[in-house]
This record gives C-alpha cells, structure tokens and sequence, in this order.
C-alpha cells in the first residue's frame, strides 16, 4: 500500500515537472525517456479549456466557432482543424519528469522507506518494551 501510493502519487511530486507547449501541428516528444505526470492542450489564455461536452472537439478541447466546419460528421480533416486552433492561440502542452532524474528519485525514495522502517522498528520496541512478560 505505502509503496503503491509512493510509485503513484509521491513520485511524480518529488521535484518540479518539466512542461513543455508546443504547437498541436508537431507535437512534442522530450529526448530520452521520461515520466508523464500530465498532457493537454490550452487556450490562448493559457488555461485549460472548459471540457467539451458536444461532439466536436479534439483531446477535450472545444473547437474555436471558426474552426468547427472542419471537423463535421461527414468531414473530419484533423491536422486542418489543428492548423486552425493553432491559428486561434490554442497549444499543447507535456508536463512530465525527465529520467535524468532516475538516481535522485531512486535516493529520494529509499530515504522515505528507510524512514519509515525505522520509525516502525522504534515503535515495536517500544512496544515490546512496554509489554509484561
């Protein structure tokens, strides 16, 4: 459980993520390998879009008005749709944690389980201490 909740939830906050934008016409891969901690597209403003309720949009993102005719039921052209959300300030973005930062991670990790282990090692001898013959 502990280390279930390290691999998924701690780990991705042991430093500052990385995040790149880039246009949604060339999408971005970071060199080498790396941990993904989020990816999306945002507004011109920066800000995730309100989630796309309707049938038309891309990666939940709502098409701009201008650009909807492109992606209709009987047509759907998407590196042109992306074109023009790009041309609206639209981009995407990858926010994730680089592996040069694999033996940081991997010492950061084993100073919390032997912590931990410590603590639980302190806590049985005191309770053993404790405890009538």
């Amino acid at each position: 459980m502990v280390r279930a909740a390290t691999a998924l939830w701690l780990r991705l906050r042991y430093m500052t993520p990385v995040t790149m934008y880039y246009k949604l016409t060339a999408p971005f891969t970071p060199v080498g390998s790396y941990l993904t901690v989020s990816q999306g597209v945002v507004g011109a403003n920066g800000k995730s879009p309100i989630p796309n309720t309707g049938a038309v949009g891309i990666d939940g993102a709502p098409l701009p008005a201008a650009c909807q005719h492109l992606m209709g039921p009987t047509q759907g052209n998407l590196q042109a749709a992306l074109a023009c959300m790009t041309a609206h300030g639209y981009r995407g973005y990858l926010t994730y944690q680089p592996a040069s930062r694999f033996w940081a991670f991997q010492g950061i990790e084993t100073g919390i389980f032997v912590a931990l282990a410590a603590a639980l090692l302190g806590v049985t001898f005191w309770v053993l201490k404790r405890r009538d013959a």
